[in-house]
């Protein structure tokens, strides 16, 4: 079996990959996810047991078995990558599928790179769409075409400041998809430039504008 690479869509789809078919399983994630502060504090624990092939009937196995259906326990193990927690599933599981203390491989799977005290502006699949420096002016565009500017000011590798509020890099990524929002570089001030990891083609004429400016 060839395990679909989760991304970071819907949190409905995540759990559905996750579960692999398993009622329980599907249950338990909800119930976990109840255990987390954020959605996105959630999405990066099932990045992690993702990245250690745990799925599925795997899980139950951790969850009864190592965590003794104790939600905390489960949680904490899979933080810590807990060695004795891949030795069990292993032992128990006898499909293809291993589990692993990391690196599972995946089609698709994008593998972050250190950010150098850089801001990463990213979709929900952590593609990286534009890099900056420590500072940066970005432009948000709503679905009528109005724009708005924001400064957005680097705080660590995954959280930066915009407009006097702290955001997580893939929670700003977040916002912008549900509210339909779309955001690219402001025209730069003299001195600053702006480095575009991926064509970001304009939608919109005025968008087409600055991009001939900046470019």
């Amino acid at each position: 079996m060839v395990r679909e690479y989760i991304k970071t869509g819907s949190i409905g789809e995540i759990i559905y990959i996750m579960s692999e078919g398993n009622d329980t399983v599907n249950e338990l994630l909800h119930n976990c996810l109840l255990e987390f502060d954020s959605l996105w504090e959630f999405i990066k624990w099932i990045l992690i047991m993702d990245d250690m092939n745990i799925r599925g009937d795997q899980l139950q196995i951790v969850y009864e078995n190592y965590a003794s259906s104790d939600i905390s326990k489960l949680i904490k193990g899979i933080e810590a990558r807990d060695e004795k927690l891949v030795e069990l599933v292993n032992a128990a599981y006898v499909h293809e599928e291993r589990a692993c203390l990391g690196g599972a491989d995946r089609a698709g799977k994008v593998a972050l790179q250190e950010h150098a005290n850089e801001i990463w502006l990213i979709d929900t699949s952590w593609v990286v769409k534009y890099q900056f420096g420590l500072e940066a002016e970005i432009a948000v565009n709503d679905k009528r075409g109005r724009e708005r500017t924001s400064t957005i000011k680097y705080l660590n590798d995954d959280f930066f400041l915009i407009d006097n509020t702290v955001m997580h890099i893939w929670q700003f990524a977040d916002m912008l998809e549900k509210k339909g929002y779309h955001c690219v570089p402001a025209l730069p001030r003299k001195g600053t430039k702006y480095r575009c990891m991926m064509y970001h083609p304009p939608n919109t004429k005025r968008e087409l504008k600055r991009y001939k400016k900046n470019f």
